[in-house]
């Protein structure tokens, strides 16, 4: 059995940020597991569209689910608490859909035509791509088994949307390249022209509602059960 001596715990991480609202309950919780030697089939791992998510209603057929999403987290942060939050729980698969957040800073700049703008556009696409490749990094070298998530679209600012179609692309590319599993949500989610998110899948523009969080595990489940075998 584990000893809490050698849990691994990331602390806070100030300036504001929201994984620190939940790093006090994850701790206990990661001893928990840790300690007691709990096998672990899925560890989500993300932002609100993670944390909001019903897993254990969607996956308990696939066995023990943990939910480590976070409202308002950021790629560069997750990363941060990655070896905490999922590769110390030693999860069957680890599931990863983040980056959004990390996007509404482009929110603050009125003319989006500026080189100012699209220098901050380039800075937040490759922060992102960045930590994905981290993640990939450290679940390969842990022997982690993972599947990626493309980004879910949303109703905001065209430029977001412009700049999540962006990077989903260069996410299916590294996918590809480096052989991920990969749950490819963003096109089931977009409204009849296809350019954002849909409001029959979502309670606010953003966030999916019961049908969106459907539609988006039916879309993970045949990417599990290429990993997982479920007791049917």
């Amino acid at each position: 059995m584990a000893n809490y001596e050698d849990l691994i715990k990331p602390g806070l991480f100030g300036n504001g940020a929201y994984a620190d609202t939940r790093r006090e309950e994850f701790d206990i919780k990661n001893g928990t597991v840790f300690v007691n030697d709990i096998p672990v089939d899925i560890c989500f791992i993300g932002d609100s569209i993670t944390h909001f998510w019903e897993t254990n209603s969607f996956f308990s057929e696939y066995g023990t689910v943990i939910n480590r999403g976070i409202g308002g987290d950021m790629a560069h942060i997750m990363l941060k608490r990655f070896d905490a939050d999922v590769l110390q729980l030693k999860p069957k698969v680890a599931v990863v859909l983040i980056g959004f957040n990390n996007m509404l800073c482009l929110k603050e700049f009125e003319d989006k035509t500026t080189p100012e703008f699209h220098a901050k556009e380039q800075e937040v696409f490759d922060l992102i791509v960045s930590c994905w490749n981290e993640i990939i990094d450290k679940c390969e070298a842990a022997n982690q088994k993972l599947i990626m998530c493309t980004l879910t679209p949303t109703l905001w600012p065209p430029e977001i949307n412009t700049l999540i179609f962006k990077v989903n692309e260069k996410l299916r590319e590294i996918c590809r390249e480096r052989n991920i599993l990969l749950a490819d949500y963003n096109a089931s989610l977009l409204d009849a022209e296809g350019d954002k998110m849909s409001w029959d899948y979502s309670v606010d523009g953003t966030h999916p509602n019961g049908y969106g969080y459907r539609l988006m595990s039916g879309i993970l489940k045949p990417e599990l059960d290429k990993i997982l075998k479920r007791e049917d």
